[in-house]
């Protein structure tokens, strides 16, 4: 089997690193933006990627499958992870099989890890925009008021169908009902 040589360039305005781990889980290598896993440069690196990733815990049975050759990778998508109070980072995450380049044999896990921190907010705001204006639809229109003919024609009934008309449209009807008279 041909070796391939991969590089990995990290893009300036993109936040990604990668682990490679043995059949152990242990970590072999860590590249990229280390802070994406909780630690640091001084980490020690043959620390367990459980340990570094608290994400990936309760994953164990499908790193079992990834080793064992029965399963091509695990995939999560749009991981909070929570920071200081009000803070939150999104993460894209990703594991799959590492292969000895001369035998093909897996030997462990490799695992990418994806800041998505800026998707996520856009996505968050998308989300509640969209719950706010499915409320605001299922809110029930306020009934015309049928005013009787004398209050149609003093002052104070004008006053108060104009009031009415401008509750109306505050409340984000878009479609104009008149009022009778």
């Amino acid at each position: 089997m041909e070796s391939t040589t991969v590089q990995l360039t990290q893009p300036k305005h993109k936040k990604f690193a990668y682990a490679i781990t043995d059949r152990e889980l242990r970590i072999l290598t860590l590249n990229g933006a280390v802070n994406l896993f909780n630690c640091d440069q001084t980490s020690n690196p043959a620390e367990s990627l459980l340990s570094l990733t608290p994400e990936l815990n309760g994953h164990e049975q499908a790193f079992a499958e990834i080793l064992a050759g029965e399963r091509p990778a695990l995939e999560l998508s749009w991981v909070e992870r929570k920071l200081a109070p009000g803070q939150r980072m999104y993460l894209n995450m990703v594991v799959k099989p590492y292969r000895d380049s001369k035998t093909g044999k897996i030997t462990g896990l490799i695992y990418l890890i994806d800041d998505v921190t800026e998707w996520g907010a856009v996505e968050q705001n998308l989300i509640h925009e969209r719950n706010a204006l499915q409320l605001q639809q299922k809110r029930p229109a306020p009934r015309p008021i049928n005013w009787p003919p004398k209050a149609r024609r003093t002052k104070t009934g004008v006053i108060f169908r104009t009031i009415h008309r401008l509750l109306w449209f505050a409340s984000g009807n878009a479609v104009h009902k008149p009022l009778p008279g």
